[in-house]
């Protein structure tokens, strides 16, 4: 059982075919999860303002869960959006040509070396990579700008002078690039949507006794798909969506008795539907009349403990009224006591 709390940026769930499995990864909140083209990376963003040298060397010291840091490699679009959508300042990214003028190239990360831009404005692009210049403007190469600044103007790329920090907020590490990154990183939870057979189904305690339990045992797969994992009646199932792919695939398989086949398997999946969607209403009738009952027996014991704790009002409100009687008892035997003495003297006089 988990106890604690957490701060969360990203929840990013995937489905794995023919698993029967949903995998659900939380990303803690000083971290963004980007996966493109089967692709994750995860970034964090730094507000400091630093040369590029000084943030690439804090990025390759850096790393999250094993996985190691390096100045973001940006190779999409889509990629190059999430990011301004994420940091919303000027920031350094990994690419540069400080090796070869007007050879831009990706200098950390899986991309490193590789080459994304030739020459200035009116440069190009090499083997289809991708980038953000500003059209016709950027690189510019004034002054010997070798270093490459994000979000300038917004989600564009500008050409800059490594160590005019000043304007720069911001830089990006990102850690992974990989197809693997996102079986390493965060903390990954299975959730399974089809339950196999009434062997596994979820139990519920429905009375105060260890064998007040309720089987549900509705709840199981009804996928019309050849990964059908229900023990019971998944053959029938599975049966269908293979003829029906055979049927969708394979001109030859379209014949009248390839359809009536598959009208009967509809039928009896329809069958199965409508028993399962039975035995749900009479679960749902159960489980209603539980916590009917379990509301009766709450309001009983409120009126249980209501009644006792008007006994006990009662009974210390008979026993104050007691005690103040006892008290006034004997201050009056005190006070008689005191006045003896002065009587026994008036009777000597």
């Amino acid at each position: 059982m988990f106890r604690g709390s957490l701060a969360l940026r990203d929840l990013a769930a995937s489905r794995q075919g023919g698993s029967g499995e949903v995998n659900i990864q939380i990303i803690d909140a000083d971290y963004h999860a980007f996966t493109n083209n089967g692709i994750t990376s995860y970034y964090s963003v730094v507000t400091d303002q630093v040369s590029w040298d000084s943030a690439r060397a804090s990025a390759l010291s850096s790393s999250f869960l094993g996985l190691s840091g390096y100045l973001a490699n940006i190779t999409s679009a889509e990629e190059n959006s999430f990011l301004s959508e994420k940091t919303g300042a000027i920031g350094w990214i990994g690419g540069s040509d400080a090796t070869v003028e007007n050879k831009w190239i990706w200098v950390d990360g899986p991309e490193a070396g590789t080459q994304f831009w030739q020459g200035v404005a009116n440069g190009s692009v090499v083997n289809g990579m991708y980038n953000a210049w500003t059209a016709g403007v950027q690189p510019n190469n004034s002054g010997g700008q070798d270093y490459l600044r994000f979000n300038d103007p917004a989600g564009k790329w500008n050409d800059w002078d490594g160590a005019a920090q000043a304007s720069v907020l911001t830089y990006i590490i990102e850690y992974g690039g990989t197809s693997s990154a996102s079986q390493i990183a965060g903390i990954t939870l299975k959730v399974d949507y089809g339950l196999s057979s009434p062997t596994n189904s979820p139990v519920f305690q429905v009375g105060a006794f260890t064998k007040s339990t309720y089987t549900a045992s509705a709840f199981r797969d009804a996928r019309i798909a050849t990964n059908n994992r229900d023990t019971a009646a998944g053959d029938t199932f599975q049966d269908l969506a293979t003829r029906i792919l055979d049927i969708v695939n394979t001109a030859s398989s379209r014949t009248s008795s390839n359809f009536a086949k598959i009208s009967n398997l509809v039928d009896d999946v329809v069958t199965e539907i409508a028993a399962r969607r039975t035995a749900l209403g009479s679960m749902q009738n159960r489980l209603l009349a539980t916590i009917q009952n379990d509301n009766r027996q709450s309001e009983g014991l409120q009126r249980s403990k209501s009644m006792v704790m008007e006994t006990d009002f009662a009974a210390e409100t008979a026993r104050l009224t007691r005690m103040q009687i006892g008290q006034q008892a004997a201050t009056a035997a005190l006070a008689q006591a005191n006045a003896m003495p002065n009587v026994v003297l008036a009777l000597l006089k």
